[in-house]
């Protein structure tokens, strides 16, 4: 205890001339935007800014602490003279260099704490909030109660009575063995807001004046000019008046950053809604008001930094707007992936035939590992333990394999069919009993067009089990698609595909069972229908065959348009 004496003396008057100076010109109005500023490299001389605090006893954390926060304030009070001396739109040279070292000391003292609990998201500034509201608290404690606390000698000295923990007297303040170290313990700090309120309500032991915490939380952030500072901090008193945790002017900035992250997705809402054409364009339309809600709650959350909206309301608010900027981001990614699905295959393949399936599940594949990968990345920031998900989704995933094997044997058996090939779409084929015409070879099922009209589903799984005669192998075929104007009647449609059906039908070397006239799809730049027939025979002149067929094709559309024309002229 011969310590006792000097350690509340050096104590005592760190304290008394830094607060001394505070609270002549109030904490530093820069204290917000160092701690967003981001630090640059520091030079030489200020490594030892840089040095780790000494955490080996319980009396070594807690000097240490004290004099990094110490440090941090001096540089702040610093920059806080130099600031109101050179107000400036942008920062000078010297005014960063104590912004610098006024963040790493800060840093310093926040390795004492043990910030295990904070999400990535909140904890470059929650760890700074919790190291002036610890600073608060304890120079509120007397200093013989930290000099009482145990050096490094008495603890290695009682190694095998050594405490897992200890509280500096008269104080809930607490210390807790991590390993080799001793850290300010997480559930310590999570209670600290209650703590502090109580400890405002008590004088500083070392006489000084100032509230490092709450000065902060009601100066403006990094985002704002060093010029703008004293109209945020001089303005009048109902605009500086505190409501709550916060000055008049950050709920009126809150509310005003709120007002119009709503009001943007709104006006592209109204922008993109009427729009009724596909294409890029029409992608561009499905994805802007997931985008604009992400851009709004992006610059929200850079908005509430710059108000310097702390404590509480900050964990809300960071906490909702994660949660829209990835809800925002993953609308988006699942727009995209339904549009890639149903668009890109149709570039290179025909709709319903086994590449464009193939092409589709691959496209959504890789969509639901991305929306995997941003959800996981959304619930780590928002502090989300994933370990214990993962594992969840492990054993649900084994069930839901199991319950999922006859879809599994059916998407293999796709696979199969696609690399074997025993039939095509537009083949004619006899299986099981049944006979008809390849509709389509999907990942899941086979559908098969009857001779009178009807469609039946076969699983691949079931249809690769068969025994399939294709009875157009070794048939030459040709297969058309059209895409008919969509000014086009559907009643003018029909009758081209029953004449397209009947004229393909009267053509030497066409097997009349084999023509199928199909409207294919239906899209905003015209009606597409695809054609199909197989030959009786095979030719030498395969091409001279396929156009002659082409040209009955092309005959038949140009009557249509005509009297399609004619009726329009006579109504």
């Amino acid at each position: 205890m011969t310590l006792a004496a000097p350690l509340a003396a050096t104590i005592a008057k760190s304290f008394t001339k830094t607060f001394a100076g505070l609270s002549r010109c109030g904490l530093s109005v820069v204290l917000a935007a160092f701690l967003w500023s981001g630090a640059a490299p520091a030079r030489a001389d200020g490594l030892e800014r840089l040095a780790p605090p000494a955490v080996s006893s319980p009396r070594a954390t807690v000097l240490s602490f004290l004099d990094a926060l110490n440090a941090a304030l001096e540089e702040s009070k610093k920059a806080d003279a130099l600031l109101r001396a050179k107000p400036a739109l942008r920062s000078s040279t010297e005014l960063e260099d104590l912004r610098r070292a006024a963040s790493e000391y800060l840093e310093k003292a926040a390795q004492t704490l043990d910030l295990a609990d904070i999400p990535p998201s909140m904890l470059e500034r929650t760890k700074f909030e919790r190291v002036l509201a610890l600073g608060d608290v304890l120079r509120r404690a007397a200093p013989s109660a930290i000099a009482s606390l145990p050096d490094g000698a008495t603890v290695d000295g009682k190694v095998p009575t050594l405490k897992q923990g200890y509280t500096v007297p008269g104080t809930p303040v607490r210390l807790e063995r991590s390993g080799e170290n001793y850290l300010f313990p997480a559930k310590m700090l999570a209670d600290l807001a209650a703590v502090h309120e109580r400890a405002m309500e008590l004088p500083p032991r070392d006489g000084s004046g100032g509230d490092a915490y709450d000065t902060f939380t009601t100066r403006p952030g990094g985002l704002v000019p060093p010029a703008w500072y004293g109209y945020l901090i001089d303005g009048p008193e109902w605009l500086l008046a505190r409501r709550g945790a916060h000055a008049v002017w950050q709920w009126l900035g809150l509310a005003g950053t709120l007002a119009l992250a709503c009001v943007f997705p709104l006006l592209v809402w109204r922008v993109a809604r009427p729009a009724r054409n596909g294409g890029s364009t029409s992608l561009i339309r499905r994805i802007a008001l997931p985008v604009a809600i992400r851009i709004s709650a992006f610059l929200s959350l850079r908005a509430v930094d710059g108000i310097n909206i702390g404590g509480g309301l900050f964990e809300v608010l960071n906490g909702a707007l994660l949660m829209i900027a990835y809800g925002a981001w993953l609308w988006t990614v699942v727009v995209f992936v339904l549009w890639a699905s149903d668009t890109i295959p149709t570039w290179k393949f025909r709709r319903n035939t086994m590449q464009a399936s193939l092409t589709r599940t691959l496209i959504r594949v890789i969509g639901i590992v991305f929306l995997a990968t941003v959800a996981a990345r959304g619930l780590s920031q928002m502090g989300v333990p994933l370990i214990g998900i993962m594992a969840g989704l492990g054993l649900g995933g084994l069930a839901l394999a199991l319950a999922a094997q006859p879809t599994i044997e059916n998407l293999i058996a796709g696979v199969m069919l696609y690399l074997d090939r025993p039939v095509r779409v537009g083949d004619e084929c006899e299986f099981g009993g049944e006979s008809g015409v390849i509709e389509e070879i999907g990942i899941r099922s086979t559908r098969i067009r009857r001779a009178d009209g009807t469609m039946i589903a076969i699983p691949n799984g079931e249809f690769s089990r068969l025994s399939v005669r294709n009875v157009s192998a070794g048939r030459p075929g040709c297969s058309i698609r059209l895409l008919l104007p969509s000014s086009m009647s559907a009643a003018r449609i029909e009758v081209f595909l029953e004449a397209v059906e009947s004229g393909l039908r009267e053509i030497d070397n066409v097997h009349g069972d084999s023509v199928r006239a199909l409207l294919d799809d239906i899209e905003p730049e015209g009606n597409s229908v695809r054609i199909d027939c197989r030959l009786l025979r095979r030719t030498d002149d395969l091409d001279s065959e396929r156009q002659r067929i082409r040209l009955a094709v092309l005959r038949l559309l140009e009557t249509s348009l005509a009297d399609e024309e004619a009726t329009m002229r006579a109504a």
